[in-house]
């Protein structure tokens, strides 16, 4: 699995060093991670490949909220293979290093968000 950091470059294009709105930001990505999680799931668990790629399509993004692009080209990449005609399922080791992934990130965010209260 690759190791995830979180760009600090991304997160002062996007927010100008402005922890509060970071920590907005993080905060509430951690309120909704139990769903994006169980989102995610579903839609592998469903064996739909149109279903996951919406859900691919929709909760992608987010990362690059989170100064985290490589998250979001994996969830872009996901989502491709979900587009081709072929796609009758994603290889189960795909969708394990994805989740890995999402993990990983929730661990990242909470450690930034303890990481700002402290200095403020």
């Amino acid at each position: 699995m690759k190791t995830i950091q979180i760009d600090r470059q991304v997160l002062q294009t996007l927010y100008g060093g402005c922890e509060e709105s970071i920590k907005e930001v993080f905060t509430e990505f951690i309120r909704g991670y139990s769903e994006l999680k169980e989102n995610l799931v579903s839609g592998y668990e469903s064996a739909n490949a149109i279903l996951l790629k919406k859900v691919l399509h929709f909760h992608g993004p987010s990362f690059m909220y989170l100064g985290m692009p490589e998250i979001t080209s994996q969830f872009k990449k996901i989502e491709m293979y979900c587009a081709e005609p072929s796609a009758c399922s994603l290889p189960s080791s795909e969708f394990t290093e994805l989740m890995e992934m999402v993990n990983e990130s929730k661990l990242l965010v909470e450690n930034e968000i303890n990481y700002i209260r402290k200095a403020v």
